[in-house]
């Protein structure tokens, strides 16, 4: 009976968390304690061994039946769950991608409710969807829920990915984070292109004449003229770049070399230029205002908004390498990070912003001139702090 109870625990484990692929992989090293039995080929004299073999049998067919989702020029199958749980960079944008899809058509009613019958974590994603609906309806003050429709809107002119609309008049404008239960959290809030139009001087016409023709003449590459550079350069795919590009992604030197000067220009660059606060506050203001945050981490969602005086820009403190370091309205400071998206030094610059979170030993001061007694980790001590009250 031991061995019954182990392998009933194992397949509630395996249904919820594997593929199919991975749950036959599995069950076939199972081997039954009462007669030796492979359980995925072979009868067990055992009827509760018997019964977990027909039960796999029949959840497997179930799935195998399941017809993909089709939307927004993709297919959604069951399996395409465990997007939720990838963490690779270099697939960053897919994965996203699959993942808001993911998210609309659950708020959309567009998933079989076979999708949340044969999958545990398909139906906990569904119950951590309705309660963050819940806090947006709180936030609203909306104390009847009569309707949800959810527009994406993720890409090029949006910022932000969900247009959230609640009894077919509140509309939230939801922008979602992964791997992250708040905004803190996020290596961004915000990432603009064209940087030049937020600087006192033009970012693309300097890193032309003082560091990509260091990159052209080491390594004798022909230089494009500076009048299509500069036109062109605010993209991922930059035609006048392309040599370049190719070079980046298979010659390891060459890409050592091109970060090298990438540091070493942005930086000199910063020394030399300021951000025109006036016109990024305004930018700022006017793409963030009234967002709110669907954060992932871990299999919950959490909701969080970000303070809007944080957008407003009082004055700088100081410059740190690839990056202005400005004080807000807030009391919170800004890091704007100056950088090129697609290739270090190659294409597409853009300024990456974000809040410049104290470290560790200058948070535990905080807490100890509060009398707040300091947490360990650094993201419990930012979580206390706020509890308290605290500005960081």
């Amino acid at each position: 009976m031991d061995a019954c109870v182990y392998n009933t625990q194992t397949h509630a484990k395996m249904s919820s968390e594997q593929s199919v692929a991975q749950i036959e992989k599995t069950i076939s090293k199972l081997v039954s304690d009462c007669c030796h039995a492979k359980l995925w080929k072979e009868k067990c004299n055992c009827e509760e061994i018997k019964t977990i073999q027909k039960h796999i049998r029949i959840w497997i067919k179930n799935i195998n039946k399941l017809e993909p989702i089709l939307f927004n020029n993709d297919k959604i199958h069951l399996r395409d769950i465990d997007v939720f749980k990838k963490k690779n960079k270099a697939e960053n944008d897919s994965n996203n991608k699959q993942r808001e899809n993911i998210i609309v058509c659950i708020l959309n009613n567009k998933i079989p409710e076979q999708y949340y019958n044969l999958s545990l974590r398909w139906r906990n994603l569904k119950l951590e969807l309705d309660t963050y609906i819940q806090k947006l309806c709180k936030e609203q003050g909306i104390d009847c829920l009569d309707n949800i429709h959810c527009i994406p809107k993720a890409g090029r002119g949006h910022h932000y990915d969900f247009n959230i609309i609640i009894n077919y008049s509140y509309e939230f404008m939801t922008e979602f984070k992964f791997n992250a239960s708040c905004v803190n959290e996020t290596p961004q809030f915000v990432s603009l292109s064209k940087p030049s139009q937020y600087l006192n001087k033009n970012f693309e016409n300097w890193f032309y004449k003082n560091a990509l023709t260091k990159i052209a003449n080491w390594y004798d590459l022909e230089l494009p003229s500076q009048e299509e550079y500069c036109a062109t350069i605010h993209n991922n795919i930059v035609e006048c770049m392309k040599p370049y590009k190719e070079k980046y992604d298979n010659d390891i030197t060459f890409r050592n070399f091109c970060k090298k000067i990438d540091k070493e220009g942005i930086k000199a660059f910063i020394q030399v230029s300021d951000i025109v606060k006036e016109f990024l506050t305004e930018k700022l203001l006017n793409s963030q205002k009234n967002k709110h945050y669907m954060c992932y981490d871990d299999g919950k969602i959490y909701y969080d908004k970000l303070n809007e005086n944080i957008y407003k820009l009082t004055k700088l403190i100081y410059k740190d390498n690839t990056n202005y370091i400005y004080e807000t309205e807030s009391g919170m400071n800004l890091e704007i990070k100056l950088r090129f998206k697609n290739g270090c030094g190659i294409q597409f610059p853009a300024l990456q912003i974000q809040r410049k979170i104290p470290n560790v030993n200058e948070l535990k001061k905080l807490c100890a001139i509060n009398n707040i007694k300091a947490p360990r980790l650094k993201k419990d001590i930012c979580n206390i702090l706020t509890e308290n009250n605290v500005m960081y």
